[in-house]
């Protein structure tokens, strides 16, 4: 779903996945490294069973880092450590309505 050539030294890790309802995937991952500023996660979803991802609207969450995807009662939510270490978007749901 994302990838980071050595060279760059902006390293992919905390990787997170949840299963919709719907059937689509979303997972995120933070970067980390030398190349980057160490606080950015970023959020993909795959609509068919992961061959292709896309970026999800919101993408990438900054300041966030270590965070981990998760579903409760059909609600998407995004914990890590940053400012805010709970954010919920109402605006924009992750969690299958279109």
């Amino acid at each position: 779903m994302n990838f980071s050539p050595a060279s760059s030294r902006a390293f992919i890790g905390s990787p997170s996945l949840v299963v919709l309802p719907d059937g689509d995937y979303l997972a995120s991952n933070a970067d980390f490294g030398p190349g980057t500023t160490g606080k950015t996660t970023q959020v993909f979803r795959s609509r068919n069973g992961g061959v292709a991802w896309e970026p999800v609207a919101g993408s990438p969450v900054q300041p966030m880092t270590w965070a981990t995807i998760f579903q409760i009662r059909g609600t998407v939510y995004l914990m890590g450590v940053a400012k805010d270490t709970l954010r919920r978007r109402r605006d924009q749901p992750l969690h299958g309505q279109r």
